[in-house]
């Protein structure tokens, strides 16, 4: 292949355009766009069509584009798809402008519309004898599930005419609708066979046909067909043999959404029909309590066959333990040559508690399981033969409450000093059970594998001289990785974590509200880890909340706050000035930041934080590289680690 810029192939031109398009802000006219081209690459021209064209809006504008295609023959056979806007109703000659698009275009894929105002001009007309569109694929009246009276009354009818070219078509089942649209919708199953190009298919309240009309359906459906949604799908026991069931092989995405109840005659026609599948998407549908065992026996194997799932389960009050193991045993199932195995679990506030989800997401790397409970009890025990190697927990505390509680008021001013006093009881009272219980139970049960873990912690508060937290990790314990983020930390429990994690690859602490003993001094003390990375993002705390009514315009929060860091934040900010302080077995150096620049480098020398010079001192035994870093929406460049060692 020639390296000429002038000779390069369209598709590769075709994929460069399509990336600068959306990396700039294009304010020029598309003509502009295309002679700025030409003098990059003769060629370019070429590659700018087909991406600009390819895809057209009917709009008040539209003469304009019909001149672009009556004058630019080359231009026309690039249109696919073609989205018709509201103002497109208010030109003159309406009928005119759609008759010359369609002779300018026969090759037209897709028809978009958005209004039903649109679709009482559109689907009419599409029905004219004239109206020839021979590669039509799709026509995407209001999101397919949105359709006004008319469109319910119409695109059947549209549907049938281009019943050999339409890859994409919906069945609608609704009860609520006339018996004339049950008619009109008949029609268009009894000739579910015509549509022989057929690749996806929406059916809406499945639920209410008998089993042997779903067979039926799904028989004729085309085998060019790889793409299944069905709504509200549940079916009552299949009457036959199961062997009578008509395997679907071609069938290999099939989604669920809005099914209430899985039951074991939907699942054991599901296990027998779709034995193609490769993925599955299921949206939230209650467990089974009744035939438990059967139903187990059966959906596992469904799940082992398939190359990706997402699957979100609803758990009732009874039997928790019980549900968790077996959906434990489902993910153990399908991780057999999964490299990437990952456990979340997320905490619900009391206001959520009517409902506990499971969600089991897999792909060709990862297999990912998902809690959303509201207290963590003993899920992290009953999870323990999944053994995952990253584990994550999110919204373990309430971070908008515990900011709101410590706002500070003309009356608090005189308590600066007395603060860090107050917080520690404060959170020794009220947060040690749940941070602290949900720390150790994760270190224990995961992170005494041969194989090692990753932690990330969301939202959990750790307060120093905690005996519990020296007594109860009584161990090494052997983690790859540790994240903090959006949470509480003193800086007396890092020498705790560090005595039980003698080696971690790396460590983030990311827009944490982090308690220190002594003004204008943090110390991250790990005296007996060896680490590879670390990394400090110091950024406003009001980031770990919800609330956004305590932000100014410039993000920085607009009250003061005893949980914020603001002299340390000022300190690393583009602005700001800091000394950083690092010992290691090996060697030690100071280093003074401008900016987060430095500009003095000293050896083995004494410091002390001031107000206007922060000392963030970092002491382990071994580092590979570090990170200091600010509020990252105020910095232009990324953030990067620094080598060390």
């Amino acid at each position: 292949m020639s390296h000429s810029r002038n000779k390069l192939p369209t598709e590769i031109l075709l994929r460069i355009f399509e990336l600068v398009y959306h990396t700039y802000d294009f304010s020029f006219s598309r003509v502009r766009t295309l002679r700025q081209g030409r003098l990059v690459c003769k060629d370019w021209n070429k590659a700018a069509q087909k991406y600009y064209y390819k895809d057209i809006t009917m709009d008040k504008s539209v003469d304009k584009l019909l001149d672009t295609l009556r004058n630019n023959i080359s231009v026309r056979s690039h249109v696919r798809k073609v989205s018709f806007d509201e103002s497109f109703l208010t030109v003159e000659n309406l009928y005119g402008k759609l008759e010359q698009l369609f002779g300018f275009c026969p090759g037209i894929r897709e028809l978009y519309t958005e209004d039903g105002r649109v679709n009482e001009m559109l689907l009419p007309y599409l029905l004219q004898e004239g109206i020839q569109l021979k590669n039509l694929e799709m026509f995407c009246m209001e999101g397919a599930l949105g359709y006004d009276y008319l469109t319910h009354l119409i695109a059947p009818f549209v549907a049938l005419k281009f019943c050999k070219t339409l890859k994409d078509l919906d069945l609608r089942m609704d009860t609520f609708v006339d018996n004339v649209a049950q008619h009109r919708q008949k029609l268009l199953i009894d000739q579910l066979s015509s549509f022989v190009s057929l690749t996806h298919l929406s059916i809406l309240n499945l639920k209410s046909l008998a089993a042997n009309q779903i067979e039926k359906i799904l028989n004729d459906c085309s085998s060019t067909l790889s793409s299944l949604v069905i709504h509200s799908f549940e079916i009552s026991p299949w009457d036959k043999s199961l062997d009578e069931i008509k395997p679907m092989k071609h069938l290999k995405n099939l989604r669920i959404v809005e099914t209430d109840n899985f039951a074991l005659p939907t699942l054991e026609y599901f296990a027998h029909k779709f034995t193609g599948l490769e993925k599955l998407i299921i949206q939230s549908f209650k467990y089974p309590n009744e035939n438990e065992e059967d139903w187990w026996n059966c959906f596992i194997p469904v799940c082992q066959r398939l190359k990706i799932f997402n699957i979100e389960t609803r758990f009732s009050r009874t039997a928790v333990q019980q549900q968790i193991e077996k959906c434990a045993h489902l993910a153990v199932k399908s991780a057999e040559g999964i490299v990437n195995k990952k456990l979340s679990f997320s905490f619900k506030s009391s206001s959520e508690r009517i409902y506990s989800n499971i969600v089991m997401t897999k792909n060709s790397s990862t297999l990912a399981v998902k809690l959303e409970f509201y207290h963590v009890k003993d899920l992290i025990y009953w999870m323990k033969e999944y053994a995952p190697n990253t584990v994550e927990f999110t919204g373990i505390e309430l971070m908008n409450k515990h900011y709101e509680k410590f706002v500070v008021s003309e009356t608090d001013a005189h308590m600066t000093e007395l603060m860090p006093i107050c917080l520690r009881i404060y959170f020794e009272i009220f947060c040690k059970a749940r941070s602290l219980s949900t720390f150790m139970k994760s270190l224990k049960t995961f992170g005494r594998r041969q194989q090692s873990t990753s932690f990330a912690f969301d939202k959990i508060i750790l307060c120093g001289k905690w005996n519990e937290l020296d007594e109860g990790l009584v161990e090494n314990y052997n983690i790859a990785r540790l994240s903090f983020k959006h949470s509480v930390l003193f800086e007396d429990v890092l020498p705790i974590i560090s005595s039980k994690m003698i080696k971690l690859d790396k460590l983030t602490i990311d827009t944490c509200s982090i308690l220190t003993n002594e003004p204008y001094n943090l110390k991250i003390f790990l005296p007996a880890t060896r680490l590879g990375s670390l990394a400090l993002i110091f950024a406003p705390f009001i980031n770990a909340t919800d609330d956004r009514t305590f932000l100014t315009s410039n993000g920085a929060p607009d009250l003061d706050n005893f949980l914020e860091n603001e002299a340390l934040v000022s300190a690393v900010s583009p602005t700001g000035c800091y000394t950083l302080k690092i010992e290691t077995e090996r060697r030690s150096c100071v280093i003074r930041r401008q900016g987060n620049k430095s500009v003095a480098y000293k050896r083995n020398v004494r410091v002390h934080g001031t107000k206007n010079n922060f000392l963030i001192w970092i002491k382990c035994l071994e580092l590979t590289e570090f990170m200091v870093a600010g509020d990252k929406s105020r910095f232009r460049s990324p953030h990067k680690f620094e080598s060390f060692e």
